[in-house]
């Protein structure tokens, strides 16, 4: 189902499929996906090295907002084409030699309409939506709930829910409704985005193609 998806994508801040096979290099039986090579690592690989304190040359506010524009742009054409990713994370966003977003990583992504049911959830625990823990529902507005826990954590340097224990963020953003608190260092106009966008109502949550 990745290479299935993947394959029918062609956007600049995606990631390149450029081939598969059901072997490896030595012919032994290891599936094998390659892809367009991102030098820089991933988004979470510099956002960790800005929490150490570590100067990362060129990564300032206009690289950031390219970041943000660029996840925007590409989720924009998936929704267009009923693509959720499912998975959308700092991990798998990754970053190339301009400090430009690709984002990877197709493996929860599938078809989708308007809203599905799963039984399991998928995804990573702090980027899951509220609604998939409450009512094992997805819909599109999925990833721009992940989105907006992105864009937090690129202007205020904090890991979603960095202070609560794994197991109890379903309950801490579906039940309690909580969200991380914002820092000082998160300018305004992108506090009135993340708020939209983490709305507890996934209707309330504006599109990819609003953003």
């Amino acid at each position: 189902p990745e290479v299935t998806i993947h394959s029918q994508t062609n956007h600049p801040a995606i990631i390149k499929l450029i081939g598969c096979s059901s072997v490896d290099f030595k012919n032994r039986n290891r599936p094998m996906i390659i892809m367009e090579y991102a030098n820089n690592a991933s988004l979470f690989h510099i956002l960790e090295l800005e929490k150490e304190g570590k100067a990362i040359p060129f990564f300032n506010d206009t690289k950031k907002l390219i970041i943000v524009y660029g996840l925007a742009s590409a989720m924009k054409y998936l929704h267009s084409i009923n693509i959720l990713h499912g998975d959308l994370k700092p991990g798998n966003i990754l970053i190339d030699d301009f400090l430009f977003p690709k984002i990877c990583d197709f493996g929860s992504s599938r078809f989708i309409s308007e809203k599905n049911h799963c039984s399991k959830p998928f995804g990573t625990l702090p980027y899951i939506a509220p609604e998939v823990w409450s009512q094992s529902e997805y819909s599109k507005k999925v990833d721009v709930y992940s989105f907006a826990l992105i864009v937090y954590e690129i202007f205020s340097q904090k890991a979603p829910f960095q202070d609560i224990n794994l197991t109890k963020v379903m309950f801490h953003s579906s039940v309690l409704k909580k969200r991380p608190d914002f820092t000082k260092t998160v300018p305004k106009v992108y506090r009135e985005l993340i708020s939209k966008c983490w709305d507890q109502d996934p209707e309330k949550r504006p599109s990819f193609e609003c953003i």
